[in-house]
């Protein structure tokens, strides 16, 4: 039985009873009707712009798979040093994505695999992966969502975008629901999922790859930095924010905003504010370290943003802030971040220390954050940091820096 190009139809996998065909599994179907689904799915392409709905069939959370690192599958969201290299799962990664989980979707509209039986079924497996980042939570199977693709022209994996009502799942007769679900779909307005802090800070921000370095070509004045922070360390040592003698340390971080303290607000980030303005005034200042690491993207004060994951190399420099996320699932926006006020050289040839400052943690100043940084000057490993800010940053080839 021959069959023509031009009669081929993109959905010919989810509707076998116009298509003659099955489904497209290899173990279910005969050797023809894979065939057939198979090229039916190769041949159409430029099909997928715009947004799709689809239902959750699966969910699973993203620091249990490691088969996703071994394999070098890169999911959306995770900078690409998480599951490349020589990385096998997610070492290094569970405090950042502890968080983010990786789901199983069934496009309501094109389908290309067979529709799961339970959220079990190993056809599953077959599915492409999709993350929904932006969310603080996890979102439950049944839940109709739209589908962001990564690529226009074949069903690989994307991101789940917006979200919709959870639907009681008929699992004995998948067919028939998805038809119903289109109706449902249109009936309710789908509720945009709020962008998060990893979204926004790692959208579009520049990262050093294999051969770059970035460096700061005008650092803060490291003396300067540095005297303010050890100014600091005398006032609070032995203390916590609720002892009336490190009072006027909080106001004086609030006056530099221009802002009034409250106890709801934590003052991290006035803190880092505080420093950075001492040696630059210029520094985006903000009681939010989200808020200042956004404005260093937009290079305002003449700093600049750039992601930590990529293959180059960070050099190591006093005035360098490090952003982290925090752990706040009322607001997908918590992050937290530390200063480098001093950097020690070790003995010739080894290892030198940087050391960070950071505020509100455990209610205190704390300066003992450190991170390894090699002979040549450059950090070894930033651990759960996502970003890194630079006065007058920028990414050069290695062997040019200065």
């Amino acid at each position: 039985m021959a069959f023509d190009f031009k009669d081929l139809t993109y959905n010919a996998a989810a509707a076998p009873e116009t298509t003659k065909t099955k489904a497209g599994d290899p173990i279910r179907d005969s050797s023809y009707d894979y065939l057939y689904s198979a090229v039916t799915m190769a041949y159409a392409k430029n099909r997928l712009p715009g947004l799709y709905p689809g239902i959750i069939v699966s969910v699973r959370a993203a620091n249990n798979m490691s088969p996703i690192a071994a394999n070098k599958a890169v999911v959306p969201g995770i900078p690409t040093s998480a599951v490349e290299g020589e990385l096998v799962g997610w070492e290094g990664f569970d405090d950042t994505f502890e968080s983010l989980n990786i789901y199983k979707v069934v496009n309501i509209i094109l389908n290309p695999l067979p529709y799961p039986i339970s959220y079990r079924d190993p056809i599953l497996l077959h599915y492409p992966d999709f993350d929904a980042v932006n969310a603080t939570q996890a979102l439950p199977i049944g839940m109709l969502v739209q589908l962001d693709y990564h690529s226009d022209d074949h069903l690989k994996g994307g991101r789940i975008v917006q979200e919709g009502p959870v639907i009681d799942l008929g699992w004995g007769d998948m067919t028939g629901m998805m038809m119903s679900l289109q109706d449902i779909w249109s009936q309710n307005e789908p509720k945009p999922i709020e962008r998060s802090a990893i979204v926004q800070l790692l959208d579009g921000t520049p990262r050093a790859e294999e051969g770059q370095v970035i460096e700061s070509s005008a650092p803060p004045n490291p003396g300067t930095i540095r005297t303010t922070v050890n100014a600091e360390v005398s006032h609070w040592d032995g203390k916590v924010e609720t002892d009336t003698e490190v009072a006027p340390r909080l106001k004086a971080y609030w006056d530099n905003l221009a802002q009034t303290q409250s106890p709801s607000v934590p003052w991290s980030a006035a803190f880092i504010s505080y420093v950075m303005n001492q040696v630059d005034p210029e520094f985006p200042k903000s009681f939010s370290h989200y808020d200042y690491a956004v404005s260093a993207k937009r290079k305002k004060g003449g700093w600049s943003l750039f992601q930590t994951s990529g293959a180059g190399k960070i050099k190591a420099q006093v005035g360098d802030i490090f952003v982290k996320l925090r752990d706040d699932p009322k607001n997908p926006k918590a992050t937290h971040g530390d200063v480098v006020y001093k950097i020690d050289p070790g003995t010739p040839g080894t290892s030198n220390t940087a050391f960070l400052a950071g505020g509100n943690i455990g209610d205190t100043l704390k300066t003992n954050i450190t991170l390894s940084v090699d002979a040549s000057g450059y950090y070894n490993n930033l651990g759960a940091y996502i970003v890194v800010l630079k006065k007058a940053g920028r990414i050069v080839s290695t062997g040019t820096t200065t």
